[in-house]
């Protein structure tokens, strides 16, 4: 019912990230510049951190969506408490290899062999792990050997990490240095002010055909903002 009263031709609000609804604040537009240099260096790790909710995985995703895959080879996965033999073996079954009963040599051989095979047609290779909070230590120890993994003088593997605060502090704590000293980029989705939260909404139900008929109260948009008590009209 309520779609029809406001005119909606689909749903504006989902819980699963659709890059066709970003809306592109300063914090937002921050981070996508962050990924874009990133990715230019082409190596190393690129760590975007953020609570939940905060866009990581649309960002992600629109990035994704932007990538020339004639150049670029690209894998996302989402990741779990994986140990490093698993995660590799996810690595693998995700470029179609028959991983199933590699051991973790066989397993890393294989890897390699098929990203320097991409690499000889002129494809770079990059791997976008969501959730990354949850990689276990050897795990992101497995990541590294395999950023280190080289042509030459050109770098074979790119990887992002995509995950909540406790990413950036499991990257960033004593001990992890092997990781931090290949990280070529990191940018942490700061929450959206009251403004920006407003612009978000209309934003989305602008996409889904809204007309500012029926119009908004200002509170409506802030209510459950802390400190908030206006009740100025939008129009």
């Amino acid at each position: 019912m309520y779609e029809s009263f406001f005119g909606f031709k689909d749903t504006p609000f989902r819980l699963s990230a659709d890059e066709k609804f970003r809306y592109a604040h300063n914090n937002y537009k921050r981070a996508s510049a962050y990924m874009a240099y990133a990715l230019e260096q082409g190596e190393g790790f690129v760590m975007i951190t953020g609570s939940p909710g905060s866009g990581k995985t649309t960002l992600c995703r629109d990035v994704i969506s932007e990538i020339d895959s004639s150049k670029i080879d690209v894998i996302n996965l989402v990741t779990s408490q994986l140990q490093a033999e698993e995660l590799l073996r996810k690595v693998a079954l995700e470029y179609g290899l028959p991983a199933e009963s590699f051991n973790k040599a066989t397993l890393l051989t294989s890897i390699h062999k098929h990203i320097a095979d991409l690499h000889s047609t002129g494809k770079r290779s990059i791997i976008f792990l969501d959730e990354a909070q949850n990689l276990t230590s050897n795990g992101l120890e497995e990541l590294r050997l395999l950023s280190n993994l080289q042509e030459g003088k050109h770098s074979l593997l790119q990887i992002v990490l995509i995950g909540h605060g406790e990413l950036r502090e499991s990257v960033l704590r004593p001990g992890m240095e092997h990781i931090q000293q290949r990280l070529i980029a990191t940018c942490h989705l700061e929450p959206m002010t009251a403004e920006q939260t407003e612009g978000y909404i209309t934003h989305r139900l602008g996409m889904v055909g809204w007309k500012t008929d029926p119009s908004f109260q200002q509170s409506t948009y802030l209510s459950d903002i802390p400190g908030y008590s206006g009740r100025t009209k939008t129009s």
